[in-house]
């Protein structure tokens, strides 16, 4: 019996539960909306950087001064075993011929001096009376040397020579030694007006005679030729 009510409970318990009604089902809950997403904040603007100041300019160095170029010694000549040639040295001057080749040298000018002098009072009627002045005062500053220490054949020559300005500028007192002095005389005071007579183009050739005979014996002295 027992187990008969237990059934029984059961088949009602199942009747039951078959009756009762379905239960509706709950409404499929809304979907909660999705939310927007956050606005993204807009970013700062980015703050102009400042401007970086300058180093301090740096001073703009000298240029560097190029050096003086560095000249390589001369090498020193390695010895050889052959002999250098011997130069002989120049003989040094001797003042006793440098003087006897000038006093040679000045008897031949005043040689040349005086014959030009009586070519020029004698060639023609009217004497060129510039170049007889000239030439006069030319053999009458002939130059002069000191023979004091010189040879006797220096000594001897220079003396005629002397001897023979004396006797052309007219301040000899030996005869017929006025006739070169007369004709230069009368060119200083006459002018390219004068004319020589016969009479003193005859003393001056005498008087050029004397001076030309002894500068040759003065040249010849010293081994020259007039």
């Amino acid at each position: 019996m027992t187990t008969r009510v237990v059934v029984e409970i059961a088949s009602g318990v199942e009747a039951t539960l078959t009756a009762q009604p379905t239960p509706t089902g709950y409404a499929t809950a809304l979907a909660i909306a999705t939310q927007p997403p956050l606005v993204t904040a807009t970013s700062l603007p980015t703050g102009t950087p400042q401007v970086t100041q300058k180093a301090p300019g740096t001073a703009t160095p000298y240029p560097t001064q190029t050096a003086w170029p560095t000249f390589a010694p001369t090498p020193t000549p390695t010895p050889s075993n052959t002999p250098l040639p011997i130069i002989p040295a120049a003989p040094a001057p001797l003042a006793g011929a440098q003087l006897e080749d000038q006093l040679l040298a000045a008897l031949n000018t005043t040689f040349a001096n005086a014959r030009y002098f009586k070519s020029q009072a004698s060639g023609s009627d009217i004497p060129n009376c510039t170049a007889i002045i000239d030439t006069f005062n030319h053999v009458v500053n002939s130059p002069t040397f000191d023979v004091s220490g010189a040879s006797s054949e220096a000594q001897y020559a220079y003396t005629v020579y002397r001897e023979a300005i004396k006797i052309f500028s007219g301040d000899s007192d030996e005869l017929w030694t006025d006739g070169v002095y007369a004709a230069y005389t009368a060119c200083v005071n006459n002018g390219d007006s004068t004319a020589f007579n016969s009479t003193q183009i005859s003393n001056m050739f005498l008087t050029v005679g004397q001076v030309e005979g002894l500068l040759i014996d003065g040249i010849e002295r010293l081994g020259g030729e007039p």
